[in-house]
């Protein structure tokens, strides 16, 4: 009986703070957005939308800012310990950072000559802007594999681990790719196409990628 009654109040505590908490995060935004419209002193305003837990013991930090009037997603994946570190450097260089976001115009993944339902079709994956929220280590040595791991955790180019209740191989799943190609294009006077195949990107730099 007084394992039931523990059990009970338990649930009961923790259903109480996550619905505090949502509650709490939600007046916050709203807030935080109002203050970014109508105060003529405030140029910038964070807004965190949640964090996801992924494989190798690292997190990944989802925000929502609105800088100089305009609204910019940022990811930041890091061990935890690393984590808070990379955010509080990109918030003190935002001016810095997110005009980097101009060093590409398109990003993909892409596959000629997939057979669906007896069609010959071209598989093109429009990943430009999920590639524009890791600004942040575009000047960085930190290599593609955290924004591969992200982009299949999240389902943006298969239906995402969460189907496998938050958990899977994620190099299982790099598998599935390996015949795909991962292209950019930069923002240059000749708009460079720069083509890795899925199987080698995830070992490069950022910073190599784009120099």
């Amino acid at each position: 009986m007084i394992l039931v009654l523990i059990t009970l109040i338990s649930i009961f505590v923790l259903l109480y703070l996550y619905i505090t908490n949502r509650i709490f995060i939600f007046i916050y935004n709203i807030l935080c957005i109002l203050l970014g419209v109508i105060s003529s002193e405030r140029d910038d305003c964070i807004l965190m939308k949640r964090d996801v837990l992924l494989y190798d013991k690292r997190i990944a930090k989802e925000y929502n800012i609105i800088y100089n009037d305009k609204k910019h997603d940022l990811v930041f994946i890091a061990e935890s310990d690393e984590i808070d570190l990379q955010i509080k450097d990109c918030f003190s260089n935002m001016s810095d950072i997110l005009p980097l976001k101009k060093l590409i115009v398109y990003c993909g993944i892409k596959k000629e000559s997939v057979i669906e339902d007896d069609i010959d079709i071209d598989i093109d994956i429009d990943i430009t802007d999920i590639f524009r929220y890791f600004v942040y280590y575009y000047n960085k040595d930190n290599t593609l594999d955290i924004f591969l791991k992200y982009i299949l955790y999240k389902g943006i180019i298969n239906n995402g681990c969460n189907e496998y209740n938050g958990y899977c191989d994620i190099n299982k799943e790099f598998d599935k790719y390996n015949e795909y190609s991962f292209v950019l294009y930069l923002n240059d006077s000749d708009f460079t196409e720069i083509v890795y195949d899925m199987k080698s990107i995830k070992n490069i730099k950022f910073k190599e990628l784009l120099s």
